[in-house]
């Protein structure tokens, strides 16, 4: 006995052969024209982080170069550094400020005086002879009980620095190196890429009048 209500097994077997050969054509379609995963992206921006780690580690090579050690401070963010013999407790606070620009601080010299390697007492070596009156950019400041008391500095040109401008007493009188070799002439603006080419070192904060 037939009952007339339910389709017959072929015609149910060739309906759900037909679906899925739609389903598969439209599935192809759409992969088929779905961009590649990665054709649109795009590589992912410097983040704050990478910049601070590339800061930090230009201040690093500055303060090893003048003779200063540093660590990273609690917050993550800064360096504490220190110059001298803290192990028996002759040591200044370090402030580092590389390079001269027109942001830099700047000062004259209030007599001769000579440029030293390093920080007192670990200086062993004088850089170069400044003449009174000489301009010098401020790279780096030492400090205790929150009082200057050294300065690492680079001497400069006085047409380099804005306030010897009518200014008597920045002459720009002279600098002497205290081994003679031949140096290509200082430029500020390339202080932090050719450091040799310029007369720097430490000296005495007192001994700098600042502008």
């Amino acid at each position: 006995m037939k009952t007339t209500g339910s389709p017959a097994p072929a015609a149910m077997c060739a309906a759900l052969l037909l679906m899925v050969a739609c389903g598969c054509s439209q599935g192809g379609a759409i992969a088929d024209n779905a961009p590649a995963a990665t054709s649109s992206a795009q590589p992912a921006p410097p983040t704050a982080g990478a910049s601070t780690v590339s800061s930090r580690a230009a201040l690093l090579s500055f303060a090893a170069r003048i003779g200063v050690t540093c660590e990273i401070a609690k917050d993550r963010k800064d360096l504490d550094c220190i110059g001298g013999r803290p192990e028996v407790g002759d040591y200044a606070q370090v402030d580092l400020r590389p390079g001269c620009s027109d942001s830099s601080s700047f000062g004259i010299a209030k007599r001769s005086l000579e440029l030293r390697d390093k920080i007192s007492p670990l200086d062993t070596r004088t850089i170069a002879k400044l003449d009174r009156g000489t301009p010098v950019c401020i790279q780096a400041i030492g400090s205790a009980g929150g009082k200057p008391f050294y300065y690492y500095v680079t001497a400069i040109q006085a047409d380099f620095v804005p306030a010897c401008s009518g200014n008597h007493e920045c002459v720009a009188a002279g600098m002497h190196w205290a081994v003679a070799k031949h140096r290509p002439p200082c430029r500020p603006d390339r202080v932090s890429d050719s450091p040799g080419d310029c007369a720097s070192g430490w000296i005495w904060a007192d001994d700098v009048a600042r502008l």
